[in-house]
C-alpha cells in the first residue's frame, strides 16, 4: 500500500449494506428474453416449418434459461462494518470476520454499465472454503470503504481482476 493508503483511516460507524437492492433485476431479464425465444423457436420448430436451426437454436436458448437460473441462486445480500461482514441469505445471517476473506474477484469489463459482480471467497470456521457473490450497490462509496477496510484489516487479501 501507498503511504497515503496507510495514513488513511476507515470507519464503518454501523452496519452498512454494500450489496445492491435489486440485484437480480438484469438476470430476470436476461431469463425472460430467452426463455420467449426457447418458446419462439420450439413452436416455429413444431408448428410452422420443420427446419433443424429453429431446434437447435431453441436448444441453445434452453441452455442459456438453465444456466441463467443456476446464476440467480449464487446472489446474496450483504452488509459489513468494522469488523465483520454479514452475509444474509434464506432468513439466515452468517457473520465472516475480515480475517477469513483470502480472495476478492473484481471483473475487469462488464456487458451492462456499472453491473459488476463481486465474488468474495472466505474460509469458514471449521475450515470450509466457501464463496459468495453480489452486485455491490452503485453510487455510494460503501463498496470501495468496503475493500479499503478488507485491505487494511487483512493484508493477506488478494484482490484479483477477473475476465467476468
Amino acid at each position: 500500500m501507498s503511504e497515503v493508503n496507510e495514513l488513511k483511516q476507515v470507519i464503518f460507524d454501523s452496519k452498512k449494506r454494500i450489496s445492491a437492492n435489486m440485484q437480480k433485476v438484469i438476470s430476470y431479464m436476461f431469463l425472460l428474453l430467452f426463455a420467449f425465444f426457447c418458446v419462439f423457436f420450439a413452436y416455429s420448430y413444431f408448428f410452422i416449418l420443420k427446419n433443424i436451426v429453429f431446434l437447435i437454436c431453441g436448444l441453445v436458448s434452453l441452455l442459456i434459461v438453465l444456466l441463467v437460473i443456476k446464476s440467480l441462486k449464487g446472489y446474496r445480500r450483504v452488509y459489513a462494518d468494522e469488523d465483520f461482514i454479514y452475509i444474509k441469505y434464506k432468513g439466515e445471517e452468517e457473520k465472516v470476520s475480515y480475517k477469513q476473506i483470502y480472495l476478492i474477484k473484481l471483473p475487469m469489463f462488464t456487458f451492462i454499465r456499472d453491473s459488476r459482480t463481486i465474488r468474495i471467497y472466505y474460509k469458514a470456521e471449521n475450515g470450509e472454503e466457501k464463496r459468495i457473490k453480489f452486485l455491490p450497490i452503485r453510487f455510494t462509496s460503501n463498496f470501495n470503504k468496503f475493500v479499503d477496510v478488507i485491505s487494511m484489516k487483512n493484508p493477506e487479501v488478494t484482490l484479483k481482476k477477473d475476465i467476468f
